[in-house]
């Protein structure tokens, strides 16, 4: 079953448009999903430039030889018989006892005593007692071994270390907040992001008067980036009272930027799928149109054949059948129409069999300098006496003698070509004219014309230029597809000008 055109345009819109929703789809999750990596490694970049300005402290204290530092103690303890860690608390912590185990902390550090930091991953309970008691342990209620095959234990692990070297460190020494800023601002250009921001690191605390938590400005560094901004921020301690706040501009522009080969690899893929689907749409269309054609081609073809055949044989039937009444000039003129009917009709069969052999590429030419002037004057004096309405026709050949490179019998047919359709083509007067110059010949009319968006179709096979429901004119598309046909066969080409209701040019250019 043959489906409609219209049917499979429309199967081929839909597969387009499938492709293009799942093709978006997935580039909106990519983005998203870039989108929150490019979030989580904001948020990593402040912890690690955290952990670096944690380090440059602990560098200056360690060149500070002549005084006394506190110890932090931090060390999982690992019960073999359990197979879990254990501890008692001395200090145990909840949200709203932050500031108490600051303190303790703080307490033991001036105290030049080692302390040791308890954490629970499930109550989140803090701990904090001096080092050397039996229990000194950062302890958790989960299985070591578990702890150290989860990936995301072991991070979380290690960030609770890195906050409890941080308060412990903050106890002897302020942070350095531009020491951060200016290792965050490394971090950031690396990721791509090299905007302005704004850092702050924040006090959060609660007093006994107050309803809520109060935070303080400690230190602030950085830009603020003008309009729309998100927010990042890294608690630094156990117990949750000091945090940055990163201000940045939005990192929509940053994650597009990643995602240039991407999206330049999908916007080429599209293009070469709307390519494809747009040839294949113009390949049934033309298909369609090619039918069609071909349709016209056999019904205007039969039409042109039997015209001939048929004046013929009536012209000779008269002469057989009433040769007593006939006299000798209606003889002649019988015998003339019936010459001419062969004439026409020998020259749509040598039309039909030139193509034929061209496209078998068995055409055989005589290529060779052909004068135009006595070529061309037989066939104008021809083409008046068989024209059915006044037909004037005019040639100009400089300098005298001009010739062409083509093949003479070949020239004959397309010259014949042009003059024929300059006369059916026309009212009820026609005036060409023919100018000829060394490999140039010109043919003009004053005729109907061909519209603009018709003319660039007048050489296709088959195509004859649509006159609505006028039949006039018969024909089957080939005449012009023909002479351009010849034309690039023997090295030259043909082109054409028109305007309607003033006329057409065909001007034959050959070559040498």
């Amino acid at each position: 079953m043959k489906l409609p055109l219209k049917y499979i345009a429309l199967l081929v819109m839909a597969a387009l448009l499938a492709i293009f929703a799942y093709q978006a789809y997935w580039l909106v999750g990519l983005y998203g999903t870039m989108q929150a990596k490019m979030r989580t490694d904001i948020g990593e970049a402040l912890r690690i430039s955290d952990y670096g300005e944690m380090m440059y402290r602990v560098e200056k204290l360690r060149k500070r030889k002549h005084d006394q530092h506190g110890r932090i103690e931090l060390s999982a303890n690992y019960n073999v018989h359990t197979g879990t860690t254990s501890g008692t608390s001395e200090v145990v912590v909840k949200d709203e006892k932050n500031t108490e185990a600051k303190r303790t902390l703080a307490k033991l550090m001036r105290q030049h005593k080692p302390a040791a930091i308890h954490f629970n991953t499930d109550t989140k309970e803090t701990k904090v007692l001096p080092a050397d008691s039996s229990d000194a342990a950062l302890t958790t209620n989960d299985n070591f071994s578990t702890i150290l095959k989860d990936q995301q234990n072991m991070q979380e692990l290690a960030l609770y270390m890195q906050r409890g070297l941080h308060s412990g460190l903050d106890a002897m020494s302020e942070p350095d907040v531009k020491y951060v800023d200016r290792l965050l601002t490394r971090r950031l250009a690396e990721l791509g992001i090299k905007g302005q921001h704004r850092l702050y690191y924040l006090h959060k605390y609660k007093t006994a008067g107050s309803k809520g938590m109060l935070t303080d400005t400690v230190a602030a560094e950085g830009h603020l980036p003008g309009g729309r901004t998100e927010r990042y921020s890294y608690e630094t301690d156990l117990v949750d009272s000091y945090s940055y706040l990163l201000l940045l501009p939005p990192t929509t522009t940053v994650v597009l930027r990643q995602m240039a080969g991407i999206l330049g690899a999908s916007l080429v893929t599209l293009a070469v799928l709307v390519l494809v689907f747009w040839y294949l749409i113009r390949t049934i269309l033309r298909q369609k149109t090619l039918d069609e054609m071909k349709s016209d081609f056999t019904n205007n073809m039969t039409h042109e054949l039997k015209t001939p055949i048929a004046v013929a044989y009536a012209a000779n039937d008269a002469l057989l059948n009433f040769d007593t009444s006939i006299t000798a000039e209606k003889q002649k003129e019988y015998l003339r129409i019936s010459q001419q009917q062969l004439e026409k009709l020998g020259g749509l069969v040598e039309q039909i069999l030139s193509m034929s052999m061209e496209r078998r590429h068995t055409l055989q030419l005589s290529m060779e300098h052909v004068a135009v002037e006595p070529l061309i004057t037989p066939l104008m004096a021809q083409y008046r006496l068989q024209a059915h309405k006044k037909a004037e026709l005019s040639l100009s050949v400089e300098p005298p003698g001009a010739t062409v490179w083509a093949d003479r019998q070949h020239l004959q047919h397309i010259v014949g070509n042009l003059i024929d359709n300059a006369i059916k083509y026309s009212g009820a007067e026609v005036a060409i004219r023919i100018a000829c110059s060394p490999g140039r010949i010109v043919v003009s009319d004053n005729g109907i014309g061909i519209s603009p968006e018709r003319l660039p179709y007048v050489f296709d096979k088959f195509y004859r230029v649509p006159r609505g429901d006028r039949h006039e004119v018969k024909g089957y598309g080939l005449g012009l597809y023909y002479v351009k046909s010849l034309m690039e066969k023997m090295g030259g080409q043909i082109t054409a000008a028109s305007t309607p209701g003033r006329g057409t040019t065909f001007t034959l250019l050959f070559g040498q």
